[in-house]
């Protein structure tokens, strides 16, 4: 299992980014708002990751959105 803690997305986006994430957070319907914050590690094989990464792409790139999830276990 691919697994990343939210603390390091947090730790590695820049404050500029970490504005725009809790912007969509914020945005984002009920189940996966609730998922992310009563949650400390996303895991990649959820099916709920792919809607979270397709945010992070839509609003940093491709790139950057690797970047800033990529695993750490």
């Amino acid at each position: 299992m691919t697994k990343l803690y939210k603390s390091t997305v947090w730790r590695r986006a820049t404050e500029a980014e970490a504005e725009i994430i809790d912007q969509q957070l914020s945005a984002a319907p009920a189940r996966l708002r609730r998922l992310w914050d009563d949650s400390t590690i996303l895991d990649h094989s959820a099916p709920e990751f792919s809607a979270l990464a397709a945010g992070f792409v839509g609003a940093f790139g491709e790139a950057r959105a690797a970047e800033l999830l990529a695993p750490e276990m």
